[in-house]
């Protein structure tokens, strides 16, 4: 990790001290969300404050922010998102901790173990990601890729409808025979 960030945490630990880490993460290093991205250039920003609630809980109060190049699923163009996502949770040990929860945090649960501070990281990216990326301006997307996109689904609707008919046709040279 770089900037501050260790490459383990002891969530547990760190809430006890009240700890707060702040520090970077390379794009590149998050393997599991470098396959949803075109470019694996830059880093994520991250703020981590660990701190026991008032009813003992020990939680994570974080940010994340990034920008991820993605590909279009409109037009097939690249296309950058910013990602800014705060977020709150509670770490516990067991499952009937993790019950017991308010509905105002998510459940991190890990034990009585160490945490990987990329996996968390890249955890809370992966949620952030866009269903599907898209331009938000569809006069954004590339023109020329859209018509190409248009005509092979043309193609593919007068297949289909091709296919249908002379379904259709053999039904009815069945029904005669």
């Amino acid at each position: 990790m770089s900037g501050g960030l260790p490459s383990r945490i002891h969530p547990f630990r760190l809430a006890g001290q009240g700890a707060c880490l702040e520090g970077a993460v390379p794009l590149s290093h998050m393997h599991r969300l470098r396959e949803m991205l075109t470019s694996h250039q830059g880093e994520a920003r991250v703020s981590l404050c660990f701190d026991r609630n008032a009813g003992g809980l020990n939680v994570v109060a974080g940010r994340v922010r990034t920008v991820l190049d993605m590909q279009c699923q409109r037009c097939l163009q690249p296309v950058t998102k910013s990602i800014d996502r705060g977020f709150r949770l509670a770490v516990v040990s067991s499952d009937a901790e993790a019950m017991q929860l308010q509905a105002e945090y998510e459940v991190l649960q890990i034990g009585d173990e160490s945490l990987c501070t990329r996996d968390l990281i890249e955890d809370e990216l992966l949620l952030s990601l866009p269903l599907i990326p898209m331009h938000d301006d569809p006069a954004a997307c590339d023109a020329a890729m859209l018509d190409k996109l248009n005509v092979g689904r043309a193609e593919i609707d007068n297949e289909a409808r091709r296919s249908a008919r002379s379904s259709f046709a053999v039904l009815k040279d069945l029904k005669h025979s």
